[in-house]
């Protein structure tokens, strides 16, 4: 998904099919991180290679909501600091990277 250059092919039935399928493997992902460890494995993973296609999921597919409602919720679990496991530390930028991705 990340190769495709073209906003008509990044919008096709297929690149939709696989979007919500990782939407809701990343959510199911992200909700088993219960912890500080499990969940830095992840925000490690998706930032900052990753985030891109997150921000270009919502510019192409924001008006359709068989895609956005599950990037919608996979981001709403990303961002909610459940068990406290979102703790970086005091001299690390992801607090106020994570923070920017989700205003």
């Amino acid at each position: 998904l990340e190769a495709v250059s073209q906003p008509e092919e990044f919008a096709r039935v297929e690149a939709k099919r696989v979007i919500v399928g990782l939407m809701r493997d990343l959510r199911g992902i992200c909700s088993s991180c219960v912890n500080k460890r499990t969940y830095t494995l992840l925000f490690d993973w998706l930032f900052p290679a990753h985030m891109g296609l997150l921000r270009r999921c919502c510019q192409v597919y924001g008006q359709d909501n068989d895609v956005a409602i599950p990037l919608l919720k996979f981001f709403a679990d990303f961002v909610y600091n459940r068990s406290q496991r979102i703790s970086f530390e005091p001299n690390s930028p992801n607090g106020i990277l994570l923070f920017k991705e989700a205003a």
